[in-house]
This record gives C-alpha cells, sequence and structure tokens, in this order.
C-alpha cells in the first residue's frame, strides 16, 4: 500500500509558495479537502482550500513541481480462530501454551490472548454465521494452515500441552534443517506446532 505526495512551488497571492498534497485519490479529491500550505514568508498553517483552483494556479507559476511515493507500514496484527466456545479455547491455550488472555468483548463471543506483537483471537462460530460468513471446519488430516509457537523446550512444552488436553499428532522429531518439531490439535481441531528456534548449523 502507498499514497502519493505532489509537492509545487509556485505563485500564489503574490509570493513563492509550496504546496504539499497527500492524497492517494489526488483525481477523486473533493473541492474541500485539507491541504498543507507554507509560503516563503515562513507562514504555517494548515486550512480549508479549494485544491483543484490552488493546483491550476500553481502549475501555471510553478518552477519546481515533485512527485514522490512513500511506503505505508503494514503488519500481521491478528489470527482469528473460529471456535465453539471462545473462552474454553482461551482457557486452552492458556493451559496448553503458557499464553496469558487478553482481551475479551463482553458477549463472550471474541477474546485475544496475550502472544505479543500479533494477537492470537478467537470469535466464535455462532457469531460469524450471524455476520453472514460460514465457517469450515478444521481437519489435521488435510490442513490448510499451522499455527506455529517457538520454545526453548519442545519436549516440555509437548508434554504440557498434552496435560491440558491437547491431542498429540506428532511426538517430538528432530528436523534436517536443525529444528526440533511436534503437533498437537486443539479441541477444536486446529493444527498446532510446538517448535525449536532453528539452529544455526
Amino acid at each position: 500500500m502507498f499514497t502519493v505526495v505532489f509537492q509545487i512551488e509556485g505563485d500564489l497571492g503574490g509570493e513563492r509558495a509550496c504546496l504539499t498534497i497527500v492524497s492517494p485519490h489526488l483525481l477523486r479529491a473533493t473541492r474541500r479537502r485539507t491541504v498543507a500550505f507554507t509560503s516563503r514568508s515562513a507562514r504555517s498553517t494548515r486550512r480549508q482550500i479549494d485544491p483543484l483552483a490552488t493546483l491550476s494556479h500553481l502549475f501555471k507559476t510553478a518552477s519546481a513541481v515533485s512527485v514522490q511515493t512513500v511506503s505505508m507500514k503494514t503488519k500481521l496484527k491478528y489470527v482469528i480462530l473460529f471456535v465453539e466456545d471462545v473462552a474454553a479455547s482461551r482457557k486452552f491455550f492458556s493451559d496448553a501454551f503458557g499464553i496469558p488472555p487478553g482481551f475479551v468483548h463482553e458477549s463472550g463471543d471474541y477474546g485475544e490472548m496475550q502472544s505479543g506483537e500479533t494477537t492470537l483471537s478467537f470469535s466464535s462460530r455462532r457469531l460469524m454465521q450471524q455476520l453472514g460468513k460460514n465457517p469450515g471446519r478444521p481437519d489435521v488430516s488435510a490442513p490448510v494452515f499451522e499455527i506455529a509457537f517457538e520454545v526453548d523446550d519442545v519436549t516440555g512444552a509437548l508434554a504440557r500441552a498434552r496435560g491440558a488436553g491437547a491431542t498429540v499428532v506428532q511426538e517430538v522429531r528432530a528436523e534436517e534443517w536443525g529444528q526440533t518439531t511436534a503437533y498437537v490439535r486443539d479441541p477444536d481441531g486446529y493444527l498446532v506446532e510446538i517448535c525449536s528456534p532453528v539452529s544455526a548449523s
């Protein structure tokens, strides 16, 4: 995702001026839009002006026009699992993997875990159906995705998950790429990997 920044220097009201317009849809801009205006006399203000009329005038007197694209930061913020019972899922992931529960909506149909920068969340199937979605059922024999937790002790973490009610799909295994992995199934059928950091060797 990106936005376009236009900077135009020209004459406006008898003095040299610089007009900066930041807009992802400049050609569809409304005729009343807030833009930044700075004059050579060091005045700086932010006000409602007509950008199309101002552009026309500045282009006629422009001594410099520059256009640049600015990248917009995008990050993975949520992973949301559709579950039967949000409270039960939050308890399971806390007990099985040691992740503290976070925010929960008063309806009980949505809840989060304190899982770091990317939030592991749960939404009830009932809520998703009310929103017009038709969530499918996960199947560990034919998974379409997995979530993975990196730990220092895969054997110990697997024992904890097993004790909390997780179904073991794969016991602890040393992989040829220098990582130790194990897999479990949560009560809703989602595939969860427990893994070590990848060895530098």
